[in-house]
């Protein structure tokens, strides 16, 4: 089931409505679902195709610019020029090209307030990381990219995703979308995703984690280093584990050209949802399977909701297969629980 928060009505029912009012609205005061979607999907295809050609241009015309070190907010958050020229680009962009609904943009660098709240919500909000991988984008390798999710808090309903990446291409899933599409930027063909590979086993997987910190690092290879972990390090194993992982390694889990795919990414120690929201809801819609660090289905809801709370912070495993996933949280499970415990149910 893809995700939506639980919700009374459906938003192709009730529609949407602004907090502000709006001067387009319909006769009934509401702005129809089928009339929103479309609107969004050709605005974020737009918006993240210009932006990322911007960010690309700005490495090339306007590095020091690009990578000069700035102090962001109250909490004085490190931040790249780059990461504010996009972000503050995709915000007028998109408050543009969606003026008659009136969204509430969110972007990494301005989510500012830890406890801003978007429950009692009534407008549309789209929440944005446009470099994500910054660190990576700086160093000129290829792992990141500009990724959007688009919801609405009162309805309880995630509309879309949108994930753009330095090869030219958008990923993107909205509620009108049976299965995520991939955007060619240069042609502007739509194809679908080629799904998730088939492997269930960890050691025949290729896995991916975020693991350019030491303590991140760290919170992979103590679980992956204990004893009952010792079969996977025997030679002639297909595991590979790679410590590139978060948006854009989702994405090559449920669609790539190259021979074989990744099959799985995890995160222990937790992102935000802006890190994790957009990959997660188009590679579950693309066939993966999402798990919290607990087994159940992972919880985007509250995350979406409390956008900056350290407390809210996503922690999962995303694999090809429900079998795979099982095995890998069993693999990455905390060191203190018992070599027997059940993990058969947490595939069902």
């Amino acid at each position: 089931m893809i995700h939506e928060f639980p919700r009374h009505q459906d938003g192709r029912e009730r529609g949407y409505r602004g907090q502000r009012g709006s001067d387009q609205q319909s006769e009934n005061g509401l702005v129809q679902h089928n009339r929103l979607v479309p609107c969004i999907t050709k605005a974020a295809l737009a918006t993240l195709g210009k932006v990322h050609r911007a960010i690309k241009d700005s490495e090339v015309f306007a590095p020091e610019a690009a990578f000069e070190t700035v102090k962001v907010g109250k909490r004085e958050k490190i931040a790249l020029g780059v990461d504010l020229f996009a972000e503050q680009l995709a915000t007028i962009e998109l408050g543009r090209r969606l003026k008659q609904f009136q969204p509430l943009i969110l972007g990494e660098e301005s989510l500012r307030d830890e406890g801003l709240d978007l429950t009692n919500e009534s407008r549309i909000v789209a929440l944005l990381d446009m470099v994500d991988g910054t660190d990576l984008f700086e160093r000129g390798m290829g792992n990141w990219c500009s990724a959007a999710a688009f919801f609405l808090p009162a309805q309880r309903q995630i509309l879309g995703a949108f994930v753009c990446v330095p090869e030219g291409a958008v990923f993107y899933w909205t509620i009108d979308t049976r299965f995520p599409m991939k955007f060619d930027l240069k042609t502007g063909t739509k194809t679908p995703v080629t799904g998730p590979s088939s492997v269930r086993a960890v050691a025949e997987a290729s896995v991916s984690f975020y693991g350019q910190k030491v303590h991140n690092f760290c919170s992979c290879a103590s679980p992956l280093a204990h004893a009952r972990n010792h079969r996977l390090q025997a030679k002639g194993l297909g595991l590979r584990i790679y410590n590139l992982a978060g948006i854009p390694a989702m994405m090559k889990v449920v669609d790539c050209d190259s021979h074989r795919r990744l099959d799985a990414v995890f995160e222990l120690v937790g992102q935000h949802p802006h890190d994790v929201v957009p990959g997660a809801i188009i590679a579950q819609a693309g066939g993966a399977t999402i798990l919290g660090l607990d087994g159940a289905p992972l919880d985007l809801i509250s995350a979406l909701l409390r956008p900056a709370n350290s407390g809210h912070r996503l922690k999962y495993v995303l694999a090809a297969t429900p079998e795979l996933a099982a095995e890998l949280l069993m693999c990455l499970r905390d060191e203190g629980e018992s070599d027997t415990a059940d993990v058969g149910g947490i595939a069902a």
